[in-house]
């Protein structure tokens, strides 16, 4: 993924191999010269465990760097809590292995890219509609699908909408609706899946008085409804096959014949169908018309999963964030890193639908002004973020070392918070947070 890396320490042979090693793989190397080095700024300070970098406190605010990651194959307690006060992210042990070492530059410098742009959406204002905010994103795809949405904001031509449950099909004819010559007009939606099978001609063609049982007055039928706007008929694959035919006919002609009625009426609406199956397969299986397919999918727009829109996730999500936090009146102004790293692990199957759900719960319970892992991670359905621990690759987090750190420095004062704190270099408001964090806590002085 590349980066700018500084090596500080370690032997001039060993620190050559290295530069070699990591140039290869696509990154800008550099070693410490000292002080007078303007070269910064750089994205990761590689130290050698020989290297004092407590001691060196103007190179990380010289260099500019966001991360230090310590190359020592023998750590001790010392040089860990060292390293800790100096900045340090990460331990490799092998200091010859580079795949381990591209490892952890590839996941600090992956976390503080994700941090930058958690940190630009926290200042994203929301003046956008819940409609057009559905839609946000930079992903490839997205683009295509508003590059679209702009050529048919004041075209008739009939649109089809495909994608799976809960990508946003019915944002779509409503911002076509919104944002087209039509806007005026109703905007009529109907699922055909919750229409009962007997009533289904009724509700979209009308009837007279007395056309059938139970008809005690005229109805004009959703397609009359919905003249100069907009009919939306979602999950069109449910229409029954005979309602299908005359569904084409009377898109063809523009005229519908209410049931009991002798006279067709004329309407004039926008037709924008949506389907979460593939109608190709569905006319393959004679589920549902061929000839009524090609006059739907006049235009098709196709809907990604969130799952193929990478980070346009975070857009969405920082947007329901602003919105349930309006609703319900509380001071919640984003996410942090973690909670989006615990959104980005998900693979969503209910897609915006279920990113929207997730967020308000999340923001209705937080006690944070910005939504933390812990608020997202009960609503993911079992796809909870661990902190990483040591790993196969000789990488280690320094949550977990520091965690060992604290819990060694507790046994050696047998339990005494107050000395732990005096030791550690914190205030025991702070060993308390740290000890609630990693488990550690338990009953107070």
């Amino acid at each position: 993924m590349g980066g700018r890396v500084l090596m500080a320490g370690g032997q001039r042979e060993q620190i050559e191999r290295l530069r070699v090693a990591l140039g290869a793989k696509g990154y800008e190397t550099k070693v410490w010269q000292g002080e007078q080095d303007e070269a910064g700024p750089f994205d990761v300070v590689l130290a050698f465990g020989g290297f004092p970098v407590a001691s060196e406190p103007r190179l990380l605010d010289h260099a500019g760097a966001r991360s230090v990651i310590v190359l020592d194959p023998a750590p001790d307690v010392a040089k860990t809590v060292a390293a800790l006060r100096a900045g340090a992210a990460d331990y490799v042990t092998d200091p010859d292995d580079i795949d381990a070492i591209d490892a952890a530059l590839h996941r600090l410098i992956d976390r503080r890219n994700l941090e930058a742009r958690v940190s630009r959406l926290h200042g994203m204002e929301d003046g956008i509609g819940d409609t057009e905010g559905m839609l946000l994103g930079d992903s490839a795809p997205m683009r295509r699908v508003r590059t679209t949405l702009e050529r048919l904001r004041n075209s008739d031509s009939t649109v089809l909408v495909t994608g799976e449950s809960g990508t946003g099909k019915e944002v779509v004819a409503r911002f076509l609706h919104d944002n087209g010559r039509r806007h005026a007009g109703p905007f009529v939606a109907v699922s055909c899946a919750a229409l009962a099978p007997h009533l289904v001609e009724s509700e979209f063609f009308g009837h007279a008085r007395g056309a059938f049982t139970g008809a005690a007055a005229a109805r004009r039928g959703l397609l009359v409804e919905a003249s100069k706007g907009t009919l939306f008929l979602d999950e069109i694959p449910a229409m029954p096959l005979a309602t299908q035919a005359k569904l084409l006919r009377v898109i063809q002609q523009r005229t519908v014949r209410p049931l009991g009625n002798a006279a067709e009426v004329e309407f004039d609406a926008h037709i924008v169908a949506a389907s979460n199956v593939d109608l190709e397969v569905a006319v393959a299986e004679g589920t549902f018309r061929e000839d009524l397919f090609f006059r739907l999918n006049v235009v098709q727009i196709r809907l990604p999963p969130l799952r193929e829109r990478g980070l346009d996730l975070l857009m969405l999500a920082q947007h329901f964030i602003v919105r349930s936090a309006r609703a319900s009146g509380k001071q919640v102004l984003g996410m942090t890193p973690g909670a989006a790293r615990a959104l980005l692990g998900y693979d969503f199957p209910g897609n915006v639908r279920e990113l929207r759900n997730v967020v308000e719960a999340a923001v209705a319970l937080t006690r944070h002004d910005h939504v933390t892992e812990g608020d997202f991670v009960p609503h993911l359905h079992g796809a909870g973020v661990t902190e990483p621990g040591p790993d196969d690759s000789g990488l280690a987090s320094w949550n977990t070392l520091e965690a060992r750190h604290i819990a060694d420095i507790l046994t050696e004062v047998r339990g005494n918070k107050a000395e732990a704190a005096r030791l550690l270099g914190i205030d025991r408001k702070t060993l308390y947070r740290k000890l609630r964090r990693y488990g550690l806590d338990g009953p107070t002085e």
